[in-house]
């Protein structure tokens, strides 16, 4: 499959043309969201800067600038954009589910307790949320809770897409040491709507699957794919 078919498939399957809410979007703010996906960071913050200028109320745009950043491990870059979404529409769907993540990835247990009650509050329970539990037991050296809260996350169904939980699982199984699961599972995600070579290069649970042959290889052709994306659509991105 080319680089653009697969990007075509992206945009129709995922329906993230249209919000996946049913909502019409400009342009540049669904091209953003398929580019920070596919790992493309600089180019998807292109773009939806570009819709934001626009149109200064596209509240789906923000949080996915906060992506991007998260995606660079630039965690207060997420949560500054994450925050911003918030201060425009309190019960914003992706930033709410969105947050729980930057807070674990940041390492913030105590913050997380706090966020995940009131992102539920907001937009009612997901298996993103119970992801970000399963990566915060395994920070916290609990394995056997950490296994069983990936088990049900995988098993939930998501109020948007998958791909994102599954993210988040392959982070739980690295930490617990688990690297032919990790690579098995950011397979699945790749397959799924997020072959992001960005995100999965700079993600720090994958360190300890950095000598992994399988990882490596994986990588290299989400790499290759990235680079696909980048020669067919980089100069789409806005000025």
């Amino acid at each position: 499959m080319t680089a653009a078919v697969r990007f075509s498939h992206y945009r129709v399957e995922g329906e993230i043309g249209r919000g996946g809410m049913g909502v019409c979007l400009p342009a540049w703010t669904w091209q953003g969201v398929l580019f920070q996906h596919v790992g493309l960071q600089d180019e998807a913050r292109r773009s939806l800067t570009a819709a934001l200028a626009a149109y200064p109320n596209d509240s789906f745009a923000v949080p996915f600038i906060g992506q991007t950043y998260f995606a660079e491990g630039d965690y207060d870059g997420a949560q500054d954009f994450t925050e911003r979404a918030l201060a425009m529409d309190r019960n914003n769907l992706y930033a709410n589910l969105f947050f729980p993540a930057i807070d674990v990835y940041r390492g913030r247990g105590q913050v997380l307790v706090t966020r995940l009650r009131d992102s539920r509050a907001r937009i009612g329970d997901d298996p993103m949320f119970v992801a970000c539990e399963a990566l915060q037991a395994a920070w916290d050296g609990r394995a056997a809770r950490a296994r069983a809260l990936v088990k049900k996350a995988l098993a939930g169904k998501s109020v948007v897409h998958a791909h994102h939980t599954v993210h988040l699982a392959v982070a739980v199984c690295a930490t617990l040491g688990e690297p032919a699961r990790s690579v098995a599972l950011l397979r699945k995600a790749s397959k799924i709507g997020l072959p992001s070579y960005s995100g999965f290069r700079d993600d720090p649970h994958f360190e300890a699957l950095r000598s992994y042959r399988p990882f490596l290889m994986l990588m290299a052709a989400l790499k290759k794919e990235c680079g696909g994306y980048q020669r067919e659509f980089g100069a789409a991105t806005a000025p």
